[in-house]
């Protein structure tokens, strides 16, 4: 009942990421064949290369950067002593 008097709607296409927009650019155009190349691993705009490029500087120096080291506390292990089995006695 629901699909006769139901509107169909029209579904867009999700946007990609844009540092998975760059990354199709840069690294897999040159492996797809050249008639596919503008429909597959389009060209982003300038302002999404920029933006990934910052991103990724952004990131480098964050990992440069050195970081307080916080101490853990050490906790004292247990000894466990093993219990050897008793010796058997000889027979003589």
């Amino acid at each position: 009942m629901l699909l006769r008097h139901g509107k169909s709607q029209v579904i867009t296409q999700p946007e990609l990421k844009p540092i998975k927009q760059v990354e199709l650019y840069t690294k897999w155009r040159p492996v797809v064949p050249e008639e596919f190349r503008d429909h597959i691993c389009p060209k982003p705009p300038d302002h999404v290369l920029e933006l990934v490029k910052k991103q990724k500087a952004e990131k480098q120096k964050a990992k440069k950067t050195p970081q307080k080291k916080v101490a853990k506390k050490k906790v004292a292990k247990k000894k466990v002593s093993k219990k050897k089995p008793p010796k058997k006695k000889s027979k003589k």
